[in-house]
């Protein structure tokens, strides 16, 4: 046992590992959103057609980018296999995942009424923004899951 250790029982790599991999895996996922919204940005004034779906597409991939650092923030707090020192009820995550479920619902409903399905690009904006939104729900049901066995 280390000494970082000493206090708590031994961790389960395992789950240490699934930890530093959902968190990994949630970085990857901003790099996307930002890199998405990136270069959509500018297509807000090239394209007049597109602009409602690019729009609603750069607010959700706002949301999912928040999300996704607090998946983040939350998996590195209940990296364990035993709850952090101080852990009362685990509200974050049950509101990451309120937040998470109502932005892909929600994100879907609105891009469809401004016109996801009219054109092949509009089209292109709607998949790229909803793997993202699903990506941020998948990571924050598994956080939610090691959360629940946790405590």
């Amino acid at each position: 046992m280390t000494s970082s250790d000493a206090g708590n029982p031994d961790p389960d790599r395992a789950v240490v590992a699934r930890g530093t991999a959902r968190s990994l895996i949630a970085g990857v996922f901003v790099v996307v959103a930002v890199a998405v919204a990136v270069i959509w940005a500018p297509l807000l004034d090239r394209s007049a057609d597109l602009r409602g779906v690019i729009t609603a597409s750069l607010v959700i991939l706002a949301v999912d980018v928040a999300c996704l650092v607090a998946v983040i923030g939350l998996g590195t707090r209940w990296r364990h296999s035993y709850p952090p020192p101080g852990a009362g009820r685990p509200t974050g995550v049950a509101v990451l995942n309120v937040v998470a479920v109502l932005q892909l619902i929600v994100g879907f409903a609105a891009m469809t009424l401004l016109g996801a399905f009219q054109s092949a690009n509009a089209l292109q904006v709607f998949l790229a923004t909803m793997v993202v939104s699903v990506a941020v729900l998948v990571l924050g049901v598994s956080l939610a899951r090691h959360v629940s066995r946790v405590t």
